[in-house]
């Protein structure tokens, strides 16, 4: 084998090695809609965005990857099957934070469940 053949095989390598050590830190939402009925417009804000979902169905589950910009409180925002607007605040989240949060939607009520670590 060549020098040149050697050097690009090992720079290479090294540069897979590198790569493989970059991981982005992101929050997991996870939607549980444990209510009986369908729920629509669903909307989750943060510092730095949104994301919606046209509905999700009873005893459906939606998940999505968030990356704040800063500190901030999530909050979700659906209407339910009798039509009304719901809205409810969640953790507190920041920039660097990595984990999952789930809100659970029943009938009565909204819990937010998560472990979030910090970087």
């Amino acid at each position: 084998m060549s020098t040149r053949k050697n050097f690009f095989l090992i720079f290479a390598a090294f540069l897979c090695l590198a790569l493989s050590g970059c991981a982005s830190r992101v929050i997991t939402v996870v939607i549980n809609n444990k209510s009986d009925a369908a729920i629509h417009n669903v909307e989750v804000t943060y510092n730095g965005g949104s994301y919606g979902v046209s509905s999700i169905a009873a005893g459906a589950v939606h998940q999505n990857h968030i990356k704040p910009f800063g500190p901030s409180t999530l909050q979700i925002d659906y209407v339910d099957a009798s039509g009304k607007k719901k809205t409810q605040a969640g953790p507190r989240v920041a920039k660097n934070d990595s984990g999952t949060v789930q809100v659970t939607i029943t009938n009565n009520d909204f819990k937010w469940t998560g472990n979030l670590s910090a970087k």
